[in-house]
């Protein structure tokens, strides 16, 4: 189960966070991670096609190596998008390293054939 996390000023800033990604991807259908406008009503349409509509039920393969396979045929919009829902989704929990939460969702981005660097992932602690 997640955790909030208690310690420095990581609540304030997850929160701050959450706020910019409010204006910039909902408000405006822009990135949270980068200039594109990657929350869109197509982008959102075509992972819910590739991801909810499509699962890989059982097996032997992660969660990742599951996505990787349904977003496959995704354009790099969307395989974007995916890597900004993660860290969306990765705000707020404690229970998860940093450095994991960074390379998950480098790991996603990456699928579209673009490299991801930037400040927004360097804020979790290590």
């Amino acid at each position: 189960m997640a955790r909030f996390w208690t310690h420095g000023d990581a609540p304030a800033r997850a929160l701050e966070y959450a706020a910019e990604w409010r204006r910039r991807c909902w408000d405006q259908e822009g990135s949270i991670l980068s200039n594109a406008n990657l929350w869109t009503y197509d982008n959102a349409q075509e992972l819910m096609r590739r991801f909810v509509q499509a699962p890989i039920e059982g097996g032997d393969l992660s969660f990742f190596e599951k996505l990787e396979k349904q977003l496959e045929p995704a354009s790099p919009a969307a395989k974007k998008l995916a890597a900004e829902m993660l860290w969306l989704l990765y705000l707020f929990p404690s229970d998860t390293r940093g450095k994991t939460k960074r390379e998950h969702i480098q790991r996603v981005w990456e699928w579209s054939g673009e490299a991801l660097d930037v400040p927004l992932l360097a804020w979790w602690r290590p």
